[in-house]
């Protein structure tokens, strides 16, 4: 095994970190420092600062260190690793074959523990275009820190969710987190958003942020310049899914969410985050 490129140990610091969604689980400064003592790991600093950075840099320091960069991602395929939720291993080595393939290693399931082999990159799957990439954390655009710790929680449940099969229970989370999102934006940026044609008004004044929807929120957002042209769209889709709540809803619309469909929504709300953070 040869050191691996550092933009491959960045992402497998995400996967390790699983902020929005990055990786299987979510793991607090404390669980990092469990993470890789499980994965064999000796003499290593306390987390400080941002949980990503610390994991980037840690995992970079030991770059050329080519078995420790094994263990740590042999421990993330392992089930071991997920006492309350074994199958979430399976989960870790999609995610990390969809990068490994490119190194020329793969991560196989063997009598119930993660191998790590080699293999030909020329017999690699062919890159294929993948999922919007989240740019941000939920925290650098909503500046609530319990609402932001809250959302965080949502979009991890909407993506257990999806892992399970649970289409339409992901996609209301998703809706919820979108509507969270910018409902905070809104309500810290009420005098540009006043502004907006869009904005309801009762007696010709507009009303308090929360009780505005969130058709009105996804035109707001757009006007302001705060989200992109596509993500409006989309976000309305968004939130036509998300009152699937009401089972009649459902009937009325015709169709079931089904993988493709949370792709879509996924995909809204994680491009909805990357346009606020670049706009604010």
């Amino acid at each position: 095994m040869s050191p691996l490129d550092a933009n491959t140990l960045k992402q497998i610091a995400d996967i390790i970190c699983g902020t929005d969604g990055s990786g299987p689980v979510y793991r607090e400064y404390w669980e990092l420092e469990e993470f890789f003592a499980n994965a064999g790991w000796t003499e290593v600093p306390p987390c400080q600062g941002g949980r990503g950075r610390w994991t980037r840099d840690l995992l970079l320091d030991r770059r050329d260190d080519t078995e420790s960069i094994a263990q740590v991602i042999r421990r993330l395929a392992d089930p071991r690793e997920y006492p309350k939720a074994p199958q979430l291993a399976s989960v870790a080595a999609d995610k990390l074959n969809d990068l490994l393939a490119h190194e020329g290693l793969h991560i196989d399931h063997v009598r119930g523990r993660a191998e790590l082999t080699e293999v030909d990159p020329s017999f690699s799957p062919s890159i294929k275009k993948g999922p919007v990439v989240l740019k941000t954390d939920i925290s650098d655009v909503v500046r609530d820190p319990e609402l932001a710790a809250l959302l965080r929680r949502r979009l991890e449940e909407a993506q257990s969710c999806r892992e399970c099969g649970a289409h339409l229970s992901a996609i209301i989370m998703l809706g919820s987190v979108l509507e969270g999102v910018l409902f905070d934006v809104a309500r810290n940026s009420m005098a540009q958003a006043c502004r907006s044609r869009s904005v309801p008004k009762r007696n010709g004044r507009p009303l308090p942020a929360d009780e505005w929807k969130l058709t009105s929120l996804i035109e707001i957002a757009h006007e302001c310049g705060w989200i992109e042209l596509d993500i409006r769209k989309f976000s309305h889709e968004l939130r036509d899914y998300r009152n699937m709540v009401h089972a009649t809803g459902e009937l009325k619309h015709g169709h079931h969410p089904n993988e493709d469909t949370i792709t879509i929504c996924w995909d809204v709300v994680v491009g909805a985050l990357n346009d606020l953070a670049e706009s604010l």
